[in-house]
């Protein structure tokens, strides 16, 4: 049998928010969020097994940021990450519906299609680590999605959390980026964690 629920109050909300969401890749607006919507944020990823730590403090956040940033000139020294990352960057009068046109980093269209032969290139690494490291410092909340396990239960658990958290946000005007260099650097992983002081396992940033 098929049984038919009314959706949850703002579920609506988290609907209209699927067409509008987007990853924002320039500087954010510094003014603080509302406690409110902090708190909902917070709160999204339980239901899921996940979880959402906000990073606390100055000392804190240049931590994070400074291994944003190492994380960075790690992965933009590498010629295959450098060869990957530019396989997704196109023009932006591009036909193609995935990857990342140039104007989702403020790039004009002349400097869009350069962009995949710079990256694959030159190792821009100090350039976007600066510009990283900038954009941690200064968004009005870093935070963190994590498991208490990870495997690739948890990984889902992860994916869910987030999905809510980012139509969450865009249901309350706001945008959000990814910053997972301290991540997906296997030898920064342990220094992330130390920095939280969480137990578990960071999966997102």
């Amino acid at each position: 049998t098929v049984t038919r629920t009314e959706p949850a109050v703002d579920d609506d909300a988290l609907f209209d928010a699927i067409v509008r969401r987007h990853t924002n890749r320039v500087a954010f607006d510094e003014e603080p969020i509302a406690r409110d919507i902090v708190l909902a944020l917070e709160t999204e990823p339980l239901a899921y097994g996940a979880w959402f730590l906000k990073v606390h403090g100055l000392d804190e956040r240049i931590a994070v940021a400074n291994l944003i940033e190492e994380g960075d000139c790690i992965q933009m020294a590498s010629r295959s990450f450098r060869r990957e990352l530019a396989s997704w960057i196109h023009g932006n009068r591009s036909a193609l519906r995935d990857g990342m046109p140039g104007y989702a980093f403020g790039i004009g269209d002349l400097a869009s299609n350069m962009g995949p032969v710079v990256v694959r290139t030159f190792d821009v690494g100090e350039s976007e680590a600066a510009k990283d490291r900038a954009l941690a410092l200064k968004s009005p909340l870093l935070g963190v999605i994590g498991t208490d396990e990870d495997a690739p239960r948890e990984w889902i658990a992860a994916g869910r959390a987030l999905a809510r958290i980012l139509l969450r946000a865009t249901a309350s005007g706001l945008g959000a980026s990814f910053l997972n260099q301290a991540i997906e650097v296997a030898e920064l992983r342990p220094r992330l964690a130390a920095t939280l002081g969480r137990t578990g396992h960071q999966q997102l940033l």
